[in-house]
């Protein structure tokens, strides 16, 4: 595994893309390689680890909304043996993502501290990764790593994996809190804590004001009528574990009981509740009540109820977080997705019922 700080130089071979099929994703895929990616860099790998030179390549563009993000690369290897990995050339500059100006903290540096670092418990659910780089300090990133095996399939919030792994969340939760303890690497990742809570709601607030003047929402407005409400509810007293901070079942690949994890741009010291909040965020009330019953008796230092109450509270929070940041980016992005609009609905609506369930009476005002 390479890491470090050094400068790519631009790809000058396969410059000119050409169409040459369609992708699973009904992307095309594009003869070359993306930019940023380097020849000589991958041929290194190639040599490594199938112990044959790189002849051509070709890439997919795997993030939909993002002009920069991950791609598939396709790569003819010599003997004419074909070999997939993925690209992510990660940049969250104002230009490529401007709701990470402002936000209450800044995605990215904790991926490349978790992929270089990572050891025991956590690195069993990375992919292998081949490269690692920085190239702007806390901007930008590039990585080369696996492409998931196909025994592993992407999860869904109907998933019946999400139960066991809703079991599981408190022993990765311990194991990975001890991993940043043990490797002093805590200052490292992001900080969900009481300062965070304080200036995200703030932040949404602001944000939520100017989207509403370019986009006619009435549950953006319900939120804004409740938003003493939402203020009310007190942050929890508990003692904050490291997270994925992006818990979705998209970034979750599942094969016979095991899983693998991939990006942890936004991983960091929160209450353990985040990342099942993020999880189940739109699960089945079913599914919601049946995963919190099997995470809480992985957790014996809560009861039912105070489990339920945290978790209650996570997903209020990781609502707020999500339209705060989205609303932003659909302001201020080129690239922004048709589908946002829709998702900061829903997202606000399951935060508004997280604001209920917590201080009942307050919905009907």
């Amino acid at each position: 595994m390479t890491f470090g700080k050094r400068v790519l130089r631009r790809l000058v071979r396969f410059r000119h893309p050409t169409k040459l099929a369609q992708s699973r994703h009904d992307r095309a895929a594009v003869e070359g390689l993306p930019d940023g990616s380097e020849f000589d860099t991958l041929d290194q790998i190639c040599h490594e680890q199938k112990g044959r030179s790189l002849q051509k390549a070709a890439h997919v563009h795997l993030s939909g909304w993002k002009s920069a993000g991950a791609y598939r690369l396709d790569l003819t290897l010599a003997g004419g043996q074909l070999w997939s990995i993925i690209y992510k050339n990660a940049i969250y500059d104002a230009e490529h993502i401007p709701a990470a100006e402002g936000f209450p903290v800044r995605p990215g540096p904790p991926e490349y501290t978790i992929l270089c670092h990572a050891s025991g418990t956590l690195a069993e659910v990375l992919p292998t990764i081949y490269l690692a780089e920085e190239i702007t300090a806390g901007q930008h990133y590039r990585y080369l790593m696996e492409k998931i095996n196909p025994a592993y399939q992407p999860l869904s919030y109907s998933s019946p994996e999400l139960l066991e792994i809703a079991g599981r969340l408190p022993t990765l939760h311990r194991a990975w809190t001890e991993w940043t303890d043990t490797a002093g690497l805590k200052n490292q990742v992001l900080d969900y804590g009481g300062t965070f809570s304080a200036r995200l709601r703030d932040t949404v607030h602001t944000n939520l004001i100017r989207y509403m003047q370019s986009v006619d929402s009435a549950t953006v407005r319900q939120t804004l009528d409740r938003w003493s409400d939402i203020l009310a509810v007190p942050s929890p007293d508990t003692v904050p574990v490291l997270v994925h901070g992006d818990f979705s079942p998209a970034n979750i690949y599942g094969a016979g009981g095991r899983i693998k994890i991939l990006d942890w741009e936004w991983a960091g010291m929160a209450p353990s509740m985040a990342d099942l909040a993020a999880l189940l965020k739109r699960a089945s009330p079913e599914m919601e009540q049946e995963a919190l019953r099997r995470y809480s008796a992985g957790d014996p230092s809560h009861s039912f109820e105070e489990h339920n109450r945290l978790y209650e509270w996570s997903q209020l929070e990781r609502g707020l977080l999500d339209v705060g940041y989205l609303a932003k980016q659909h302001l201020e992005s080129p690239h922004s997705a048709a589908s946002i609009p829709k998702y900061i609905d829903r997202s606000l609506q399951r935060a508004l019922l997280a604001c209920e369930r917590l201080n009942p009476g307050t919905g009907s005002r």
